[in-house]
């Protein structure tokens, strides 16, 4: 062992580190990450870009923070398209995805939304109200059960376990699971956005997650959330409270 190796072990035993310092020191990895990226996904290899991704990845490279890593990295693996409405995955698996994360927040509004998308895009009823009431995955299809299970436990545990990831990756395929992994970390920052606001339902929508309800006193009528709604004198766009994402 070197020596810097060594007084990380020291430091580590004697509390002056936290312990993974020392096995992320000494270059010791889980079994299912590469060396080279140092994530589940091998590096970018560019020759397998499309035009679009490849150049993005030239753009990054050509920038002074060097080729892409992190999470920009990570979507460069993904199909690279408009996810809501292009995904190769497609519109059906797309909305599941989508509602496994605005459930897992415990956000209405954005549950409410894409409810209604999901069904007009063919999302069985039986589907939507196991992913409402959190019901067990059993007697699911495969790639419907794998979407939701992937949800669920990177949502509620802020991990995903090297079974759950291996088992998603046969499932879906790579470009997929990039896909899905990348739709539910976009909802669950519109379902953060929407929840600090406190949005409340639009008029006349009832709220349809089983959540408990205390009745807000810091809401603005107009917007329905704690922000007004801008006057046309200060934006020459319309005012939408939830955009295409």
């Amino acid at each position: 062992m070197r020596r810097w190796e060594r007084m990380a072990v020291v430091l580590a035993l004697a509390g002056a580190v936290p312990a993974w310092s020392s096995v992320a020191y000494a270059g010791q990895l889980p079994d299912d990450i590469h060396p080279a990226s140092r994530n589940r996904l091998p590096p970018i290899d560019r020759t397998e870009l499309d035009a679009e991704r490849r150049a993005a990845y030239d753009a990054a490279v050509a920038s002074p923070a060097g080729a892409p890593t992190g999470a920009a990295a990570l979507r460069l693996h993904g199909s690279g398209t408009l996810l809501r409405w292009e995904a190769p995955l497609g519109r059906r698996l797309v909305e599941l995805t989508i509602l496994t994360a605005a459930r897992e927040l415990d956000q209405p509004y954005e549950w409410a939304l894409h409810e209604i998308e999901a069904i007009a895009v063919g999302l069985e009823d039986e589907i939507i109200d196991i992913v409402r009431h959190r019901r067990p995955l059993t007697n699911l299809p495969p790639r419907e059960a794998i979407i939701i299970e992937v949800g669920r436990e990177l949502l509620s545990t802020r991990a995903l376990g090297a079974d759950t990831y291996a088992r998603a990756l046969r499932l879906l395929g790579k470009t997929n699971l990039v896909d899905v992994i990348d739709t539910l970390a976009r909802y669950a920052m519109v379902g953060a956005e929407l929840t600090g606001f406190n949005q409340r339902m639009p008029v006349g929508w009832r709220q349809s997650l089983p959540l408990p309800f205390t009745h807000p006193d810091d809401i603005h009528p107009d917007s329905r959330s704690r922000l007004p709604l801008r006057s046309a004198e200060t934006t020459s766009t319309a005012t939408v409270l939830y955009g295409r994402l």
